[in-house]
């Protein structure tokens, strides 16, 4: 009796987690969309595996395509948990959102930082928040350096 219940119960936990995920995932790609077209790209360019990478990193943070080669190479490597490829990446990710913020006006240390933490969430409040884009804006090809 009790099994039943408990396989029932997993059941519905599970149906529950595998809809807030695709939610997330959902709400992600509409912020991701949104953030590629204040930033004067095309908003399919934000839902290509790889390429949207690509167009974020070098068009629209300005980083040197070498940025974008090294997180592809991460990204397509097995990483473990404890590796330094995984503070590469987070590395990376902060000098995107840095460059980022510069090009909106944005506070730049909380760009740093929850861009390397956090990049999804972060690209959601900019692409739902009043981020302005203003690509008349110079960056470093190397982010903060």
């Amino acid at each position: 009796m009790f099994t039943l219940f408990g396989m029932i119960l997993d059941t519905a936990f599970g149906i529950i987690l595998a809809v807030v995920l695709c939610l997330g995932v959902v709400i992600y790609l509409v912020g991701s969309i949104r953030l590629f077209k204040k930033c004067g790209k095309e908003g399919w360019k934000a839902i290509i595996p790889f390429y949207s990478n690509y167009v974020f990193t070098c068009e629209i943070c300005g980083l040197h395509w070498a940025w974008f080669v090294a997180t592809l190479l991460i990204d397509l490597a097995v990483i473990e948990e404890g590796s330094i490829a995984v503070l590469l990446r987070f590395f990376v990710k902060a000098m995107a959102f840095y460059n980022l913020a510069l090009k909106g006006h944005r506070e730049t240390t909380p760009a740093l930082i929850f861009g390397a933490l956090f990049p999804e969430i972060v690209t959601c409040i900019y692409g739902f928040g009043s981020y302005e884009y203003d690509n008349y804006i110079d960056v470093k090809k190397s982010g903060l350096f």
